[in-house]
């Protein structure tokens, strides 16, 4: 499948558990959303994204269950998360965070956030873009507060790369 978002909607194959998809991008081809996603055993209500499962999950259009396949990082964008000011990327970045992986990756752009994004486990990295510039937006507050926390006293949290707070 060219998208990721095609994959959930049309995808209504017969697979065998293990089968490997691989999509050029996750709305469309080339907006650095491609991921490998694996069919699993599961399977749940059908054409729902990361975003609305909470995780790094998605179901197609059969009802079949697929986790994105991570090696290291997991992209934002690989999620549903848009970095182009236009959206609100809570839900994928939680997603991204409940999807398993200790290692997250925000390219460049702005996000917007409608509330706290929280972190439910410990020793997480996030690298925002080397050189590029990554904005969070919080459109929840009026006073302009960037709210990103943690669940539990004892987490780690460390932010990477080109993040800055003014």
């Amino acid at each position: 499948f060219n998208t990721t978002t095609a994959f959930i909607n049309e995808f209504s194959g017969n697979v065998s558990e293990g089968s490997v998809v691989e999509t050029l991008g996750y709305a469309t081809v080339g907006d650095g959303g491609g991921a490998k996603w694996v069919k699993t055993a599961t399977t749940g209500t059908t054409s729902q994204s990361p975003a609305q499962l909470g995780d790094a999950l998605l179901n197609d259009a059969a009802g079949n269950q697929w986790a994105l396949v991570t090696c290291g990082e997991l992209n934002v964008l690989s999620v549903g998360a848009l970095g182009n000011n236009s959206q609100d990327n809570l839900l994928p970045f939680n997603a991204a965070i409940a999807g398993g992986s200790k290692n997250l990756f925000v390219p460049e752009g702005t996000y917007n956030l409608s509330a706290t994004w929280l972190f439910n486990d410990n020793d997480v990295t996030v690298r925002f873009a080397g050189q590029g510039v990554c904005t969070i937006v919080p459109t929840f507050a009026t006073t302009n507060i960037i709210q990103i926390g943690a669940s539990g006293l004892t987490k780690n949290i460390h932010f990477r790369g080109g993040f800055t707070i003014d």
